[in-house]
C-alpha cells in the first residue's frame, strides 16, 4: 500500500470534510460519527487515492491479526458508502475492484482547502434551540402539588401542636 499522503490530519474526500481523531464527517453543517475501525478503512482508501488496497491488505493492516472475515470489510465499505451517499453500483467515492479490494475514486484534498467554519477540534455542532417554551408535565405538576400538600399539612400540625401546649409556656 502506499502512502502519498499523510492523512493524520483533517483532509477531505470530496465535499465531506473528515476528521479521522474525531472520528466524524462533515458537509453543509451536517456530521456524521464513524467508529475507529471504519475510520481507520476510509483513512487508507484515501491514502491510497486511485490505487487498488487489497482485502488482505485491509484485514491485515486494519484488524492487525484479529481473525476477521472478508465479511467485516465489506460491511466496513457499505457503511463508508452509506455515510457518504455512495451507490456501489454508480460509485463515486469508492470503486469496488470484483475480487481484488477497492479503491477511492473521488478527489482527496488537504484540509488547509476550505476547512468547514462550524467544525474544528474544539467545537461540537450546534443544538437547536426549542422553537417554544418548556413547560413541565401533568404528572410532573402533580407531584408538586402532593409535595406542597403535605409541607402544608405538617406546617398546620406544628401549629397545632404548638397551640395545644400552651406555645410552649409551662405554668
Amino acid at each position: 500500500m502506499k502512502n502519498s499522503l499523510d492523512l493524520t490530519e483533517e483532509f477531505y474526500v470530496g465535499d465531506w470534510y473528515v476528521e479521522p481523531e474525531l472520528g466524524r464527517l462533515t458537509k453543509n453543517g451536517k456530521t456524521q460519527q464513524l467508529e475507529p475501525k471504519i475510520m481507520r478503512v476510509l483513512v487508507c482508501l484515501a491514502q491510497n487515492n486511485g490505487g487498488v488496497v487489497k482485502k488482505e491488505d485491509f484485514l491485515t493492516n486494519i484488524w492487525e491479526g484479529l481473525h476477521v472475515t472478508q465479511h467485516v470489510l465489506t460491511r466496513t465499505i457499505s457503511e463508508i458508502r452509506r455515510v457518504l451517499g455512495d451507490d456501489p453500483q454508480n460509485p463515486r467515492f469508492i470503486q469496488t475492484i470484483p475480487k481484488i479490494g477497492y479503491r477511492m475514486i473521488a478527489s482527496i484534498s488537504d484540509s488547509n482547502y476550505q476547512r468547514p467554519q462550524a467544525t474544528s477540534r474544539n467545537s461540537y455542532p450546534a443544538m437547536p434551540m426549542p422553537t417554544t417554551h418548556l413547560q413541565p408535565s401533568p404528572s410532573f405538576r402533580y407531584f408538586i402539588a402532593g409535595v406542597l400538600t403535605v409541607c402544608v399539612g405538617f406546617a398546620m400540625l406544628f401549629l397545632i401542636l404548638i397551640a395545644a401546649h400552651g406555645g410552649g409556656h409551662s405554668n
